[in-house]
C-alpha cells in the first residue's frame, strides 16, 4: 500500500516508512550542496525531525504535536483538557514517550519540546511549545497554498 504525503508543497508517494526516511533528505530541491557546517547541521536536524514525525505512533503523542503546532504555546492544564488526561503525571508519561522517540531519531528533547515553569496563584504552571527542529520540519511538511512562495 502506497503512502502519500505532502512535503514542502510536493506530493511524495512511497511504499514504506523506510522509503520515506530515505526520500526526506532529497525533498525541497534535491540533495544539498555541501555548504557551511551550520547549514548542514540544520538540514540534518530537519531530516531527523521528519523521521520523528513518522515514528510517533501514540495517538496522544500525535495530539500533543498537533495541539502545539496549531496553538503555539499551551499550559499543562490546556494540554490535559485537550488530551483528556486526569493529571500531570499522565501528561508527563505522554511527553516522556515523545522525548524518547526524539532520542531514537537523534534529536535532543529541546529540539522537540520547550518547557517553561512559572509560579501562579494556584502553584506552578508549565507552558509547552514545539522545539525549533520539530516546528521547522512540520512547516516543511505542511502543504503550501498555491502562489505562497
Amino acid at each position: 500500500m502506497a503512502i502519500r504525503v505532502m512535503i514542502g508543497g510536493k506530493e511524495v508517494v512511497v511504499d514504506s516508512r523506510r522509503d520515506l526516511e530515505e526520500v526526506l533528505p532529497l525533498v525541497d530541491g534535491g540533495p544539498r550542496e555541501s555548504g557551511s557546517r551550520e547549514a548542514n547541521q540544520v538540514d540534518d536536524k530537519l531530516t531527523r525531525a521528519g523521521r520523528l514525525i513518522m515514528a510517533v505512533t501514540s495517538a496522544a503523542q500525535q495530539q500533543v504535536i498537533v495541539a502545539l503546532a496549531k496553538k503555539g504555546k499551551q499550559t499543562d492544564a490546556e494540554l490535559r483538557t485537550e488530551l483528556g488526561l486526569k493529571d500531570n503525571k499522565a501528561l508527563a508519561g505522554v511527553l516522556a514517550g515523545l522525548t524518547k522517540q526524539a532520542k531514537k531519531a537523534g534529536l535532543s528533547p529541546r529540539d522537540v519540546l520547550r518547557t517553561e515553569a512559572t509560579r501562579g496563584s494556584e502553584g506552578r504552571i508549565y507552558t509547552y511549545q514545539l522545539g525549533k527542529a520539530l516546528k521547522d520540519a512540520l512547516d516543511l511538511a505542511a502543504p503550501k497554498a498555491p502562489g505562497a512562495d
